[in-house]
Protein backbone atom coordinates (compact mmCIF):
# COMPACT_ATOMS: atom_id res chain seq x y z
CA UNK A 1 0.00 0.00 0.00
CA UNK A 2 1.15 3.05 -1.41
CA UNK A 3 1.56 6.31 1.40
CA UNK A 4 -0.19 9.62 1.00
CA UNK A 5 1.85 12.20 -0.38
CA UNK A 6 1.82 15.52 -2.92
CA UNK A 7 4.78 16.52 -4.57
CA UNK A 8 6.44 13.56 -2.67
CA UNK A 9 6.21 15.95 0.60
CA UNK A 10 4.17 13.48 2.65
CA UNK A 11 1.56 13.57 5.12
CA UNK A 12 3.07 16.52 6.93
CA UNK A 13 3.90 18.64 3.68
CA UNK A 14 0.09 18.08 3.12
CA UNK A 15 -0.44 19.09 6.43
CA UNK A 16 1.90 22.02 6.39
CA UNK A 17 0.52 23.15 3.19
CA UNK A 18 -3.22 22.77 4.35
CA UNK A 19 -2.28 24.78 7.30
CA UNK A 20 -0.42 27.48 5.24
CA UNK A 21 -3.73 27.62 2.99
CA UNK A 22 -5.94 28.56 5.98
CA UNK A 23 -3.69 31.27 7.39
CA UNK A 24 -3.31 33.17 3.94
CA UNK A 25 -6.61 32.53 3.12
CA UNK A 26 -7.44 34.51 6.67
CA UNK A 27 -5.01 36.67 7.06
CA UNK A 28 -5.97 37.95 3.15
CA UNK A 29 -9.76 37.89 3.96
CA UNK A 30 -8.62 40.19 6.89
CA UNK A 31 -5.94 42.51 5.38
CA UNK A 32 -9.13 43.21 2.83
CA UNK A 33 -11.22 44.92 5.93
CA UNK A 34 -8.01 47.40 6.58
CA UNK A 35 -9.41 51.20 5.04
CA UNK A 36 -5.76 52.23 3.88
CA UNK A 37 -5.17 49.00 2.11
CA UNK A 38 -9.02 48.82 0.27
CA UNK A 39 -8.57 52.17 -0.66
CA UNK A 40 -4.86 51.28 -2.58
CA UNK A 41 -5.40 47.95 -3.82
CA UNK A 42 -8.31 46.33 -5.44
CA UNK A 43 -9.84 42.86 -3.91
CA UNK A 44 -8.29 40.83 -7.19
CA UNK A 45 -4.89 42.55 -6.27
CA UNK A 46 -5.22 41.23 -2.52
CA UNK A 47 -6.53 37.52 -4.54
CA UNK A 48 -3.05 37.72 -6.43
CA UNK A 49 -1.17 38.74 -3.67
CA UNK A 50 -2.44 36.34 -1.84
CA UNK A 51 -2.08 33.62 -4.42
CA UNK A 52 2.12 34.81 -4.59
CA UNK A 53 2.63 33.71 -1.78
CA UNK A 54 0.88 30.63 -1.56
CA UNK A 55 3.04 29.79 -4.45
CA UNK A 56 6.04 30.67 -3.11
CA UNK A 57 5.17 28.42 0.06
CA UNK A 58 4.61 25.83 -2.04
CA UNK A 59 7.34 25.64 -4.65
CA UNK A 60 9.36 26.34 -1.34
CA UNK A 61 7.60 22.44 -0.17
CA UNK A 62 7.94 20.85 -3.50
CA UNK A 63 11.27 22.04 -4.66
CA UNK A 64 13.19 21.47 -0.57
CA UNK A 65 11.79 17.31 -1.10
CA UNK A 66 13.30 17.24 -3.81
CA UNK A 67 16.41 19.34 -5.00
CA UNK A 68 19.27 20.93 -3.14
CA UNK A 69 21.53 23.85 -3.48
CA UNK A 70 21.61 27.61 -3.02
CA UNK A 71 18.49 28.62 -4.92
CA UNK A 72 16.74 25.81 -3.63
CA UNK A 73 17.84 26.36 -0.01
CA UNK A 74 16.94 29.99 -0.70
CA UNK A 75 13.52 29.75 -1.55
CA UNK A 76 12.96 27.24 0.88
CA UNK A 77 14.04 29.80 3.58
CA UNK A 78 11.77 32.33 2.42
CA UNK A 79 9.11 30.10 2.48
CA UNK A 80 9.50 29.15 6.10
CA UNK A 81 10.04 32.71 7.00
CA UNK A 82 6.59 33.44 5.07
CA UNK A 83 5.04 30.50 6.89
CA UNK A 84 6.38 32.27 10.15
CA UNK A 85 5.09 35.41 9.35
CA UNK A 86 1.72 34.84 8.27
CA UNK A 87 1.60 32.43 11.43
CA UNK A 88 1.93 35.21 13.66
CA UNK A 89 -0.08 37.88 11.85
CA UNK A 90 -3.05 35.76 11.46
CA UNK A 91 -2.46 34.96 15.62
CA UNK A 92 -2.91 38.79 16.38
CA UNK A 93 -5.82 39.19 13.62
CA UNK A 94 -7.59 35.96 15.51
CA UNK A 95 -7.05 37.92 18.68
CA UNK A 96 -8.46 40.99 17.49
CA UNK A 97 -11.39 39.23 15.81
CA UNK A 98 -11.65 37.44 19.75
CA UNK A 99 -11.43 40.81 21.52
CA UNK A 100 -14.21 41.97 19.09
CA UNK A 101 -16.00 38.96 19.06
CA UNK A 102 -16.00 38.31 15.79
CA UNK A 103 -17.25 42.06 14.53
CA UNK A 104 -20.18 41.92 17.02
CA UNK A 105 -18.63 44.56 19.41
CA UNK A 106 -16.47 47.18 18.57
CA UNK A 107 -17.82 47.40 14.68
CA UNK A 108 -16.67 50.65 14.09
CA UNK A 109 -12.68 50.13 15.41
CA UNK A 110 -12.61 46.29 14.42
CA UNK A 111 -11.01 47.91 10.59
CA UNK A 112 -8.56 50.49 12.31
CA UNK A 113 -7.66 47.62 14.64
CA UNK A 114 -7.31 44.57 12.15
CA UNK A 115 -4.49 47.36 10.67
CA UNK A 116 -2.49 47.82 13.71
CA UNK A 117 -3.03 43.88 14.04
CA UNK A 118 -1.32 43.43 10.83
CA UNK A 119 1.51 46.19 11.53
CA UNK A 120 1.93 44.34 14.93
CA UNK A 121 2.51 40.97 13.27
CA UNK A 122 4.87 41.99 10.85
CA UNK A 123 6.90 43.45 13.68
CA UNK A 124 6.72 40.47 15.39
CA UNK A 125 7.89 38.70 12.56
CA UNK A 126 10.55 41.19 11.94
CA UNK A 127 11.82 40.22 15.35
CA UNK A 128 11.60 36.51 15.06
CA UNK A 129 13.74 37.05 11.80
CA UNK A 130 16.63 39.02 13.85
CA UNK A 131 16.16 36.69 17.10
CA UNK A 132 16.64 33.17 14.28
CA UNK A 133 19.62 35.32 12.82
CA UNK A 134 21.31 36.13 15.72
CA UNK A 135 24.18 33.86 16.90
CA UNK A 136 23.41 32.01 20.08
CA UNK A 137 25.32 33.61 22.96
CA UNK A 138 27.02 30.90 24.46
CA UNK A 139 26.74 31.20 28.76
CA UNK A 140 27.93 28.11 30.67
CA UNK A 141 25.95 28.03 33.94
CA UNK A 142 27.35 25.15 35.96
CA UNK A 143 25.21 23.11 38.33
CA UNK A 144 25.20 20.06 40.72
CA UNK A 145 22.79 16.87 39.92
CA UNK A 146 21.88 16.49 43.10
CA UNK A 147 23.02 12.70 44.54
CA UNK A 148 19.23 11.74 44.63
CA UNK A 149 18.97 11.37 41.35
CA UNK A 150 22.16 9.74 40.40
CA UNK A 151 21.50 7.37 42.86
CA UNK A 152 21.08 3.95 41.13
CA UNK A 153 19.80 2.19 44.24
CA UNK A 154 16.16 1.51 45.42
CA UNK A 155 15.18 2.05 49.17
Amino acid sequence: MGHLSVGGCGILGIILTATYTALIVYVVWRATSVPLLERRLPRKGFVGFGSVLWAVFFLAQIKGHRETGPAVVTIEWVGMILLGSVFLISTVLFVIDLGTVFGRVFQRWRPLLCGWGMVAGVILSGIALVQGLRAPKDKRVPFAIPATLTDNSTT
